[in-house]
């Protein structure tokens, strides 16, 4: 089966107070670390951006990452929007976990569990930390034209409401799986 991973990095952070992609972390801008993080695993690997994102092109530049950039002309109507223009690009695909931009925790070898636990094209993979779900979560292809289907603000976690049936979920321990940054107080407690 061949897939990849798919990465959300076109909303506007404004509980941060500026560009949270942007922010350095532990050396790394956080969004640059994330993707660090995904390229050890995913051979594949797609960020989603704005079609306004030159300071992101730009920091990719300059820290050599080369994930293939899809733009999300409608990244301002909601999440929904940037996940379907992504799927859109990648239905050759056997299979896509989508993670989000800002959890650059996520330990390299829960990423290899998890992509080595996605076997067929029906399945859908649900990473849990202590009881909560957590990202990057597996689709099957078969659940692509869902996801193309999103908008607004709903985002894949409708889909796997959908098909409980379908869902396996892995325990791991790691809570990079459930730390997303949303505000600078967040990395502080993480290196406090």
């Amino acid at each position: 089966m061949t897939g990849g991973a798919l990465l959300l990095a076109a909303g506007h952070a404004k509980r941060f107070g500026g560009d949270k992609r942007l922010h350095v972390v532990e050396h790394l801008p956080l969004l640059a670390q994330t993707i660090t993080t995904y390229q050890q695993v995913f051979e594949r690997l797609v960020v989603i951006v704005r079609t306004d994102d030159i300071a992101v092109t730009d920091m990719l530049k300059k820290h050599q990452l080369t994930p293939a950039l899809i733009t999300a002309p409608d990244a301002d109507l909601g999440m929904g929007h940037s996940l379907a223009a992504g799927i859109e690009q990648i239905q050759s695909w056997d299979y896509v976990f989508i993670g989000l931009a800002d959890m650059p925790f996520i330990k390299t070898r829960s990423l290899k569990t998890l992509n080595e636990a996605l076997t067929n094209n029906t399945q859908i993979i649900q990473p849990i930390y202590k009881g909560e779900n957590g990202h990057p979560v597996g689709f099957g292809s078969a659940y692509f034209e869902k996801l193309m289907a999103l908008s607004g603000d709903t985002g894949a976690r409708s889909v796997v409401h959908q098909y409980p049936q379908q869902v396996t979920t892995i325990n791991l321990n790691d809570s990079g799986l459930i730390q997303d940054i949303d505000t600078p107080d967040q990395l502080l407690d993480k290196f406090a």
